[in-house]
């Protein structure tokens, strides 16, 4: 990531254009990836500090910067960019197979023409929705989910409460990532502040009914959730196929050659914590189709129950934005906004 989005010896090229223009504030765009992609807690210092010396020729400009922890559909994996390939395959997801079994929609697989703003469409895919789920409300709702990290490398825990708490796991690298951040370029003046993070997803968090499509873009194959839990499992389904939006054109085969998103020994997230299963006859089955409607009531037991949710309906902006990274993230920089000038 270093020399993105440009190398120094061209910044001041790019600067002094921007200036000409008359432009004096910048959005500059960052990503998790970019500054821990190595692994959990190892920070690419050479990107730092290519960071810290672009933030510094922007001043050179009169250019204020506005620090952007970007993302789109979570990371390149799953379609877009953001985090770290490690988030994902701390949870078992098998980066190959993510494509061909109709989890993520990556350019890069894509044999036919792209379709454009196809990205968008993995927001209801399986990788992306999953963790978005689990990074925001994952102690609600897959509250089995832990994760370990064995000889430096996150796996997700085999154990009954054995492991971090897969939303504290992942919150917990996002935000001191982004404190790294800040501490590199504590005391630069043209730096004008941070965001929290781009465009977040709710994931599934509040879906009515897993067993409905309930969408709000329709382009390329279109599941229910269920369908793509199912997909990712290593089942097959016949999708309804459109091919400009809102325009249904066929129905396609999904994932025909049976793989799983999910490496070998390891079950889908969301069977863990008893959203789904295979009934006597070994055939998937719905088990709870309003898991992620209502906020459920914390109870000493992590165990999964049957049956239809209790709680509150769900308000995610009040629920979950207002509450941890968000919250944690001005707390995780007590000293740096007092380097900066108001």
């Amino acid at each position: 990531f270093v020399g993105r989005p440009f190398p120094l010896e061209e910044g001041h090229l790019h600067f002094a254009r921007l200036q000409a223009w008359g432009l004096t504030f910048l959005r500059l765009v960052i990503t998790w990836e970019a500054v821990e992609h190595e692994g959990p807690g190892k920070y690419d210092e050479a990107y730092l500090e290519y960071l810290q010396g672009l933030v510094r020729m922007a001043g050179q400009y009169g250019l204020s910067c506005f620090i952007d922890p970007h993302q789109d559909v979570w990371s390149r994996w799953t379609g877009g960019d953001g985090a770290p390939a490690w988030t994902l395959t701390a949870l078992g997801f098998d980066l190959q197979c993510l494509d061909w079994t109709g989890a993520a929609l990556t350019y890069s697989r894509h044999v036919q023409p792209y379709p454009q703003m196809g990205w968008g469409t993995n927001y209801q895919k399986l990788a992306t929705a999953t963790m978005f789920t689990l990074f925001f409300a994952g102690d609600d709702f897959a509250p089995r989910t832990r994760v370990i990290e064995v000889e430096g490398v996150p796996t997700r825990s085999k154990e009954e409460g054995v492991g971090t708490p897969v939303q504290e796991y992942l919150q917990g690298h996002y935000i001191r990532a982004m404190a790294r951040v800040a501490e590199a370029l504590r005391g630069e003046p043209n730096v004008a502040g941070f965001d929290t993070l781009n465009e977040p997803s709710n994931g599934w968090v509040g879906y009515p009914d897993l067993g409905k499509e309930c969408l709000p873009f329709r382009l390329g194959t279109v599941c229910t959730p269920f369908q793509t839990m199912q997909l990712g499992s290593g089942v097959s389904h016949n999708l309804s196929f459109y091919s400009l939006p809102f325009v249904r054109t066929e129905t396609v085969s999904v994932n025909q050659y049976y793989r799983s998103a999910w490496v070998q020994g390891v079950s889908c997230v969301w069977k863990e914590n008893g959203v789904w299963g295979d009934d006597p006859k070994g055939q998937p089955q719905l088990l709870r189709p309003h898991h992620f409607r209502r906020r459920p009531q914390r109870t000493a037991d992590p165990s999964p129950q049957p049956g239809e949710p209790e709680g509150v309906e769900i308000d995610f902006l009040r629920d979950y934005m207002a509450q941890p990274p968000a919250t944690a993230y001005p707390s995780a920089l007590p000293a740096i906004p007092k380097a900066w000038p108001p």
